[in-house]
């Protein structure tokens, strides 16, 4: 009879337990929203993140760099550029397309100075052409620089008609090329200008330089 009372005690007290365990299991579902299985998703941290997927732009290797072709210099002080000659005709292209006299009397310089047939024949069509006074004075001065020998006939020719209806600098720059050459052609235009020049003071410097050389 003792041992069922103490059966009997032990069961209330576990079915006591039990309801407060079931209490407490219904409090906690309803604080849940009354959900029992919620599962929650972890946001990745700063260090997790992946980064963003690009497509790297493709390197080109040094044998693969475009060149960039630079234009050439519009102005041409010399008959070299780039390490190739200029031919006359490119010259006189520099020239009718150069408006400021003192750079088209520079590129004419270097077409002088070729000195070659060809470049003389295009020297002449100039001297035709050119109505600058101070383009054909530096023309005529470059005659007097070149070889005297090569092509004496046609330099003298430009030189003479220097003297002939030409402004005052042009008349005193071709006296000057006229004496580099020493030639009875030349000697006999600079006797012409010491007798006829519109000057009188460029007439006594023809006479002078002409005594002066002992070509009077």
């Amino acid at each position: 009879m003792s041992q069922s009372r103490n059966t009997i005690f032990y069961c209330a007290i576990a079915a006591a337990f039990a309801s407060i365990g079931g209490i407490a299991w219904w409090l906690g579902l309803e604080e849940s929203g009354g959900s029992s299985h919620s599962t929650v998703v972890d946001s990745p941290s700063e260090g997790d993140a992946q980064p963003a997927l690009s497509t790297p732009m493709p390197s080109r290797r040094p044998s693969e760099q475009v060149e960039v072709l630079q234009p050439a210099n519009p102005q041409i002080p010399t008959a070299v550029r780039n390490n190739r000659t200029i031919t006359p005709t490119e010259l006189i292209w520099e020239i009718n397309r150069t408006v400021d006299a003192s750079e088209r009397a520079d590129t004419v310089r270097a077409l002088v100075a070729i000195d070659t047939p060809a470049s003389l024949a295009l020297v002449t069509s100039l001297w035709k052409t050119e109505r600058h006074p101070d383009v054909k004075e530096a023309l005529l001065g470059a005659i007097a620089e070149t070889d005297h020998e090569t092509d004496a006939a046609a330099k003298i020719a430009i030189l003479g008609s220097g003297l002939v209806g030409q402004a005052r600098n042009v008349r005193r720059a071709a006296i000057d090329a006229l004496l580099q050459f020493d030639n009875p052609t030349a000697t006999a235009h600079l006797r012409k200008a010491a007798k006829s020049d519109p000057d009188k003071e460029l007439r006594e410097i023809a006479r002078e330089l002409l005594e002066g050389t002992g070509r009077e």
